[in-house]
């Protein structure tokens, strides 16, 4: 499922009766779908992986989110529960489809997230934490240079919404 995650609290589907995804948020909707498809395609394909989890597991994305008590909407997460994943994915400050926090490099990260979760059980903090975000970002830029077959590779996370957060070559740039 896609949903809306800014509905007055109840997370919505998205729908449109004419198939015609023009607004920024349909689009914003469109490709956070699209990158969890090929995230969960490049897992399948070159891992062998059933979902997240190795065993089916639905996903959920939530796009619009807000996160901490600032309500920031510049992030994206991971969550799984009873076996349903669950990616939020921020709608960035303007609006723009291209704010979005929905690149194939960020969601594939979140998607990782989920495999490293159920495969490796790191816990998220101290040098396990560390650990957990680096498989996520190799990870997610496996994604992105699989979904692009690898042209114009980089290292670089999240610079297809405009700025990037962090290269992986030089940990230290951002």
């Amino acid at each position: 499922y896609t949903r809306d995650w800014n509905s007055g609290g109840i997370p919505f589907d998205y729908t449109n009766s004419t198939n015609n995804w023009i607004s920024s948020t349909d689009q914003a909707a469109v490709t956070s779908h699209w990158s969890v498809h090929e995230a969960h395609d490049y897992f399948s394909s070159v891992h062998l992986r059933n979902s997240f989890d190795n065993a089916g597991g639905d996903i959920n994305v939530y796009n619009n989110a807000t996160f901490g008590i600032f309500n920031d909407p510049n992030n994206a997460s991971w969550s799984n529960t009873a076996g349903i994943g669950r990616i939020k994915i921020g709608g960035g400050n303007t609006t723009s489809a291209n704010d979005d926090w929905n690149t194939i490099d960020i969601v594939g990260h979140e998607f990782a997230h989920g495999v490293t979760n159920s495969s490796a059980n790191l816990f998220y903090q101290d040098e396990s934490g560390a650990l957990n975000e680096s498989f996520s970002d190799i990870f997610g830029t496996r994604v992105e240079r699989r979904t692009e077959s690898n042209v114009n590779p980089d290292w670089l996370i999240g610079e297809d919404r405009g700025t990037a957060f962090r290269d992986i070559s030089n940990p230290n740039a951002f």
